[in-house]
């Protein structure tokens, strides 16, 4: 959610997609989009080609490093002046198809009220599930679109609540299946 405090910032508006980087393509191609981005560092620039472009992403750090005449880190430190810094885990736990939409299936009629003792604010379905809980940290639990695993992601301004929220989402999941 970085993105989000960046965006607000310059008064620009975010959306969100599913997982894949076919549905960023997909609303890039309309133009009305200055960037495209996910997790794994795929980047698309409007008025360029509607597609992740990684080169591209590498001149244009190149291009802010001699134009702010920085190095990385000094940028990097600079930025976290700005905008207060996330903290992330990922993990993925290999399930049987059978398993995977069992989890789906009972987090769609039964989801969770509350995580790691804090309630959940908001439930966002745009792929699988991510809690939204108050003070802004979250856990998502979707299942993978290419391999038999449900993928487990936290994020909080915390440094150590997103391993808690994993583990809150494993117990999620162990009491499902």
């Amino acid at each position: 959610n970085l993105i989000d405090q960046v965006a607000k910032a310059h008064g620009l508006m975010l959306r969100d997609t599913p997982v894949g980087f076919k549905y960023i393509t997909d609303l890039m191609v309309t133009g009305q989009y200055v960037m495209g981005m996910e997790e794994s560092g795929g980047v698309a620039i409007n008025n360029h080609i509607p597609d992740k472009d990684g080169l591209l992403a590498c001149l244009l750090v190149i291009d802010m490093l001699a134009t702010e005449k920085k190095n990385f880190k000094q940028i990097k430190k600079d930025f976290y002046k700005k905008y207060k810094q996330l903290f992330d885990q990922k993990v993925s736990i290999p399930k049987t198809e059978t398993e995977i939409n069992r989890i789906m299936e009972r987090l769609d009629i039964k989801p969770p009220l509350s995580i790691n003792k804090t309630s959940v604010w908001r439930i966002d379905s745009t792929d699988g599930f991510k809690f939204i809980l108050k003070g802004g940290s979250w856990l998502a639990i979707r299942p993978s679109s290419t391999e038999r695993l449900i993928r487990l992601y936290a994020e909080a301004y915390d440094e150590k609540l997103p391993t808690l929220l994993i583990k809150e989402g494993k117990k999620i999941i162990d009491a499902i299946v």
